[in-house]
């Protein structure tokens, strides 16, 4: 491989990370928020209809997912009938939207965007991908 094609290879890498950045630019911090609690309902609760096969209806499902995940215990289908695949992944979802573990991860990642405020290192593409976090944050 030259040199010159290492160069045009590398081309659309940075495209696509330009694109990235712009996209995340547009967002807050709340939007990210959201889009977490959105993603993992709907995968989990696809996962959580499939492993049942075909004893627990995909609404069900989805509300047993949503309730575990927002921790709070209402429940639409006996727990006893649920197989140890389901029960486990109420259980990690439980964790995943536990307002301790959403905090922590809300403080950490506001500490490094005020953090790198104070001290940003320019071209780095933490700070890019960091920016709608801060903007978000403190607009």
């Amino acid at each position: 491989m030259t040199l010159f094609t290492a160069i045009k290879m590398s081309r659309p890498v940075q495209c696509a990370k330009s694109r990235v950045s712009a996209f995340i630019a547009r967002r807050s911090f709340l939007t990210f928020h959201w889009t977490y609690f959105l993603a993992i309902c709907t995968v989990f609760s696809l996962i959580f209809w499939l492993s049942s096969h075909g004893s627990v209806a995909y609404i069900d499902s989805l509300f047993m997912v949503i309730s575990a995940m927002s921790l709070t215990g209402m429940n639409t289908v006996n727990l006893s009938d649920l197989n140890m695949a389901q029960q486990v992944e109420l259980y990690v979802l439980m964790i995943l939207g536990s307002p301790i573990l959403v905090s922590i991860v809300v403080l950490y990642v506001r500490k490094r965007a005020f953090n790198q405020l104070e001290t940003p290192s320019k071209g780095s593409i933490i700070t890019i991908l960091n920016y709608p976090l801060q903007v978000g944050l403190l607009g």
